[in-house]
């Protein structure tokens, strides 16, 4: 978050070409999940969509001050990410 918040300063809102926020999605869609090639590849397609889409209340967090708002609105897509990995691979058993 600190780090988000000082990108922000300098470079202005939700700066492209600072993915520390992408990475912690990322990391919420794929943790508590078993580790496999295929876990990461589903995990990392199903958080960039999700990021992209923004389901509520993902767009709305990313209002908030500073780099809560930057990192906000990923983890809410990991957070949802995360239960549709979860309901795909959990029958599965993988």
């Amino acid at each position: 978050v600190y780090t988000s918040g000082a990108c922000e300063k300098a470079w202005g809102k939700d700066p492209k070409y600072v993915v520390i926020d992408e990475f912690v999605g990322f990391f919420v869609t794929v943790s508590l999940l078993p580790q496999s090639v295929l876990v990461g590849i589903v995990g990392f397609v199903v958080f960039r969509i999700l990021d992209i889409i923004k389901p509520p209340p993902a767009r709305q967090v990313e209002a908030l001050p500073g780099g809560w708002g930057i990192v906000a609105d990923d983890v809410i897509a990991g957070i949802y990410g995360q239960m549709i990995l979860w309901l795909t691979f959990a029958p599965l058993s993988l």
